[in-house]
């Protein structure tokens, strides 16, 4: 099978079959011909990620999901979250597990808004008490779904005629690596670039000495990135493990995960750093631990001429469960901990208020210095591995998702937005 069909059946299988949730919040005042404005703002995202002109057959795949969602999908999930509730809070009464489910149902059917991402943002009767408007705090929050749709909308209201280099520059990593270098900014080194279909051996590079980190030049959410590390009790054995969580173990099957991977797309194939020796008690399975910091600036033509800024600072630790990560807060003034983490639980890891992470001011510094150098984009996730002798900065995210921010800081807007705002 040629590497488009294959990927043609990934996006199939991506964005149809095995996609639970619509292309943003949808709800059925979408229909009206002048819905409220915040229903029109929304209904804007939603549009914008089935294309300009969305086609029969698009249309057509979003209404199954929908139906799927609505009939089948919703009415599980609320179940799951809230028997899940009952399990774990003891405060809560029979009445309140009740009422929660028939909430979290209310939303997830009128608005398609996940029942454990209500939970996560609060919008529960109890959590925002028997008054509270729980929709309108709903519409204050930015959900995934619609992530990307924001961010396209914020760059053409910003419409900065830097902005598209901006993304083309931070969507090559390879491209944005020598960028950062030339700046001053402490990247991994890259030690090859592989073209999609080719398959040099990745011992290649790999020694017993050395641990190499293999990510896609242009991928996302840590697809097919993975580290080989060796083994210490066996030198000339080694392990592969995925940012997914996903481990493989011996050098035949690993360089079998290579083939797969690099059969799809460009490689690279970079030495791999390791953080900071105080952080790496916290996680719960092996695994990079990463800072990521959000620069922000205004949009706008006032905006271009002035300073991006540091927005806010987390630490991303491997959970104990493969594919998830717990989110530590950081102070971006100081680089301690303010003890605030998701998911919250007896488990979750903790930081001494009175450590803060090495090389600070210098995370903070270059973080702005490297917005600065795509400056047509009004926000940028930066991530890092912050080690005892250096930080370095491992890439960019121009579309990167809230969830993490807003569950640690507060819903994304102060009123729910309306049409023509970004």
């Amino acid at each position: 099978m040629s590497i488009a069909w294959q990927a043609t059946l990934r996006a199939l299988r991506r964005d149809w079959l095995n996609r639970r949730l619509p292309h943003g919040l949808v709800h059925p005042g979408y229909l009206l011909p002048r819905p409220p404005a915040a229903m029109a703002w929304r209904r804007t995202l939603w549009w914008r990620a089935l294309g300009r002109i969305p086609g029969p057959f698009v249309l057509l795949r979003e209404l199954t999901i929908l139906l799927r969602w609505w009939l089948f999908l919703a009415p599980a999930d609320c179940r799951r979250v809230a028997e899940g509730l009952a399990r774990s809070r003891s405060d809560l009464t029979r009445d309140d597990i009740s009422a929660i489910d028939q909430e979290l149902l209310r939303l997830a059917r009128r608005w398609c808004i996940p029942p454990a991402l209500a939970v996560e943002f609060g919008l529960t009767p109890r959590a925002r008490g028997p008054a509270a408007d729980l929709t309108r705090h709903a519409l204050c929050h930015l959900y995934p779904s619609e992530t990307l749709s924001w961010h396209q909308q914020r760059r053409e209201l910003d419409a900065h005629p830097e902005a598209a280099h901006g993304l083309l520059l931070l969507q090559d990593k390879a491209v944005w690596a020598d960028r950062a270098r030339a700046l001053g900014i402490a990247s991994p080194q890259t030690l090859a670039r592989v073209p999609a279909g080719d398959a040099p051996r990745l011992d290649t590079w790999w020694t017993p000495a050395r641990a190499l980190f293999c990510k896609p030049a242009k991928g996302s959410r840590g697809i097919d990135a993975f580290a080989v590390e060796p083994l210490p009790a066996q030198p000339e054995a080694a392990v592969a493990r995925g940012v997914d969580g996903r481990t493989t173990l011996g050098r035949s099957a690993i360089e079998e995960r290579w083939r797969r991977a690099v059969a799809a797309q460009d490689m690279l194939v970079q030495d791999l750093v390791q953080e900071c020796a105080a952080l790496t008690p916290l996680a719960g399975r092996p695994g990079s631990i990463t800072v990521r910091v959000i620069t922000r600036r205004p949009t706008g033509q006032d905006g271009w001429t002035q300073a991006p800024a540091v927005h806010s600072a987390t630490l991303e630790i491997p959970h104990v469960q493969p594919g998830r990560f717990w989110l530590l807060q950081i102070d971006p003034r100081d680089g301690r901990s303010t003890a605030r983490v998701t998911p919250a639980g007896a488990d979750a890891p903790r930081l001494p208020t009175d450590w803060a992470l090495p090389h600070w001011d210098r995370v903070l510094r270059q973080s702005v210095l490297a917005h600065e150098a795509v400056r047509g984009l009004p926000d940028v996730a930066w991530d890092w591995i912050v080690g005892d002798q250096a930080a370095w900065l491992l890439e960019g995210n121009a579309s990167f998702g809230w969830v993490a921010d807003q569950t640690l800081s507060g819903p994304m807007f102060k009123t729910p937005p309306v049409a023509q705002t970004g």
